[in-house]
């Protein structure tokens, strides 16, 4: 039966390969479909266990039963401590190198195994983030339906015996569809997948995504209903002197995430110190936790309630404020502890509490008519989130399709821009790019870096490289350089050692000083050797303002022995990536290309 499937799908593959993949994201979309369907009710399944209620108004009726009964508060307490014993020596037993899963997971699968998900790993994850956020951990949901869902497309490509470039389709078409299915979002599912993921926006990947999230919304909406995750009054911007007022509160959405990322990662770092068994750390957390929430249970599970509190304006100041500096510290400590569960919704909380405590107060400061409060959580939500994910395009339109409100696009797109601008100052992409810095891989723009690291330099360099003698005069220097095909000279000791480099685009004010010599001339730069690999080079390329870099047979002896072009290496691994199999080996393709 499996040789009969395989071999049906090789003949489908090769005669009617567009039609074949569109089938194949479309069964993808509706088993992810079907799968956050499953994990929501199983989430609720949790809730209704531990604390007896399976509505997202827990913390309301918490609060309420914790002022008639005292044994309510020893259960909001316990409750925390259970669930995370469970997921601790859950997760130790279970879970690669003892740690939760989430999106990072899902990015450095695409990026470095070609599309390769485990589909076990993917459903225990599944169920250890359940059973967190069931036992009140304060984390999201988004991240590990994601991954459950880009296993479930990873899964589909092996039993298809898809190539790695379908494969890494195929995951991405998981990721989409949990997205569009979980919250009811198809277009924040596309182009979530196409930014967080994949990295770039080419049709033949955007059709079949696009196929898979419209399968698993058309999954939920027929299981769940088609209700917005927040149904609000419709709002409009009351003034347009405004505008100002969004762009700091922009700035502020940008802040508030680098203090969220930095707090996770500080807890994180806290509890490695502490010397508190791995296992035991989310009990730790959860204890924690059950004594933040007999003052604040809103910070207890997803926190959808006080993220739509803010958003009728049922929230002052004080509150709003409140919660979120509490929910900075509860997500901090949960996910730094390793309950399991993903930062999308906290970063709507967050943003919903800003924008409300935000616009308090500018609404005190002024006499003109502004906007209502809701207005100003909105925007807070969509650009906390639009930070910490990484994603600006998908963040707004989540925020649309999760409210149903498009009349905020303009203030909404500026303060996206503002928070963004702010956290990248700071040198920061996302919070899950961070975890997968902290762990020493480095993922740009969705592409596969163990392309990179399989290639040295000394397999690609251009060995022709233009020389001087350090005692050349200028007259030599710019004949030298006017024939040069680069514009530039490395300037050699009569042993062939590099001395330094001149280049007619940094030097060319210098040129004109008819007294020095090449060897005054040259000035220190960037340079490569042959056992280095391409990630390497392309490092030393993006910290530099150089196009070609030098190449030197060892950092000791210093003997030039070729350079490196970066619209070379850029070339040949886009042409690797572009081929039929999308990873055809980087150094044929570069020859071909060369010979060309």
């Amino acid at each position: 039966m499996s040789g009969l499937l395989h071999l049906l799908t090789m003949r489908l593959r090769r005669d009617r390969q567009p039609l074949f993949v569109a089938v194949v994201a479309v069964v993808v979309g509706v088993l992810v479909g079907l799968a956050a369907v499953g994990f929501i009710k199983l989430l609720q399944g949790f809730q209704l266990a531990f604390f007896g209620i399976d509505s997202r108004y827990l913390a309301s009726n918490l609060r309420q039963a914790m002022a008639d009964n005292v044994w309510v508060k020893v259960t909001v307490v316990l409750v925390p401590l259970i669930g995370g014993l469970l997921v601790g020596l859950l997760t130790r037993l279970t879970m690669p190198d003892g740690r939760p899963q989430g999106i990072a997971d899902v990015i450095e699968a695409n990026a470095m195994r070609g599309g390769h998900l485990s589909s076990r790993v993917g459903w225990q994850a599944a169920l250890l983030a359940a059973l967190s956020m069931g036992s009140g951990a304060s984390v999201g949901r988004e991240g590990p339906i994601v991954h459950f869902g880009a296993s479930i497309g990873s899964l589909v490509a092996r039993t298809l015996h898809l190539t790695r470039h379908h494969a890494r389709t195929m995951l991405t078409c998981g990721v989409a569809a949990a997205i569009a299915a979980s919250f009811n979002a198809p277009l924040a599912g596309v182009f979530f997948a196409l930014e967080v993921v994949i990295g770039h926006y080419g049709f033949a990947a955007f059709a079949p995504i696009v196929l898979s999230a419209v399968s698993a919304t058309a999954v939920s909406r027929f299981l769940l209903g088609d209700e917005t995750a927040f149904v609000i009054p419709s709002q409009t911007i009351a003034n347009v002197l405004e505008t100002p007022a969004f762009m700091l509160l922009g700035v502020a959405s940008g802040i508030v995430a680098l203090i969220f990322m930095a707090s996770v990662r500080l807890a994180k770092r806290g509890f490695a110190r502490s010397g508190i068994p791995l296992a035991l750390r989310p009990a730790v957390a959860g204890f924690l936790l059950g004594l933040i929430a007999l003052a604040l249970p809103e910070v207890l599970g997803v926190g959808y309630e006080a993220t739509d509190m803010a958003l009728h304006g049922q929230l002052g100041f004080s509150l709003a404020f409140a919660l979120l500096l509490v929910k900075i510290l509860a997500c901090a400590l949960c996910l730094g502890a390793g309950f399991s569960g993903g930062v999308f919704a906290p970063a709507l909380f967050l943003g919903a509490m800003l924008g409300t405590a935000f616009g308090a107060v500018a609404v005190s400061l002024v006499d003109v008519p502004t906007s209502a409060l809701p207005v100003y959580s909105m925007v807070g939500m969509a650009a906390v989130g639009a930070t910490v994910l990484g994603s600006p395009i998908s963040s707004i339109l989540m925020l649309f399709e999760l409210t149903g409100e498009y009349s905020l696009l303009l203030v909404v797109m500026v303060a996206v821009v503002m928070a963004v601008f702010v956290t990248r100052l700071a040198d920061i992409h996302s919070f899950f790019t961070s975890q997968l810095e902290d762990r020493g891989i480095f993922v740009k723009d969705g592409h596969d870096v163990s392309v990179l690291e399989r290639v040295s330099v000394g397999s690609i360099m251009d060995q022709q490289v233009w020389t001087l003698p350090p005692d050349a005069d200028m007259v030599t220097v710019k004949q030298a350089l006017l024939t040069s095909n680069w514009g530039r000279l490395c300037v050699l000791d009569d042993q062939h050692r590099l001395l330094g480099v001149i280049s007619l685009t940094h030097d060319r004010d210098r040129l004109e000083e008819e007294a020095l010599t090449a060897g005054e001339l040259a000035h220190d730069g960037p340079y490569l050797t042959p056992d280095m690999t391409l990630a390497d080079a392309v490092r030393v390329l993006r910290n530099s303002d150089e196009a070609h870099i030098p190449v030197l047979n060892s950092e000791a002896v210093r003997i030039v022995v070729g350079q490196v072009h970066e619209h070379d290496l850029n070339h040949a691994y886009h042409q690797a990536l572009l081929s039929h199999e999308g990873y055809d080996d980087i150094e044929r393709v570069y020859q071909t290309e060369r010979r060309r």
